[in-house]
């Protein structure tokens, strides 16, 4: 018995593994994010509950066809001075905090870590995943391999 390989199978075959692997890779990185949303908003100080709730994500391919995702905040508050980003203040600057912050018990991570509500409510979050989420996009490349 014979097998035939040539340029045009091999060819064939890259293609559907490297279709499957950016698949697999897409559903983990989808993962990762709407972990880091969940995570990051459970951290995320509480007066009205607007701060919480004012995320957006993405995940895609950048121009070069590089997988990314995204996770954001964004409040827009109208200041003396004009408007400026709430989200951006209450992630990195001191304050106390409020009664309604200091009752949420803050956000999980994949890696099943607590973080705690307050300063870095996002880089905090990403920072202390980051093994856990490279472990799970790892695994979502091998899984789309067997």
């Amino acid at each position: 018995m014979s097998v035939r390989v040539d340029f045009k199978t091999i060819k064939d075959n890259r293609k559907i593994i490297s279709k499957n692997v950016s698949a697999g890779a897409k559903t983990a990185m989808t993962d990762v994010v709407d972990n880091l949303v969940k995570a990051s908003s459970g951290s995320a100080p509480h007066d009205k509950g607007i701060l919480e709730d004012a995320w957006s994500k993405e995940v895609g391919y950048d121009s070069t066809y590089r997988l990314f995702g995204k996770v954001s905040y964004s409040v827009t508050e109208n200041g003396s001075g004009g408007g400026y980003n709430y989200a951006v203040k209450m992630h990195e600057g001191n304050y106390n905090l409020g009664e309604g912050s200091r009752r949420k018990s803050g956000g999980k991570g994949m890696s099943g870590r607590t973080y705690p509500v307050g300063k870095h409510f996002l880089s905090g979050v990403l920072e202390g995943e980051r093994q856990a989420y490279t472990r799970h996009m790892e695994q979502g490349i091998k899984k789309t391999l067997r």
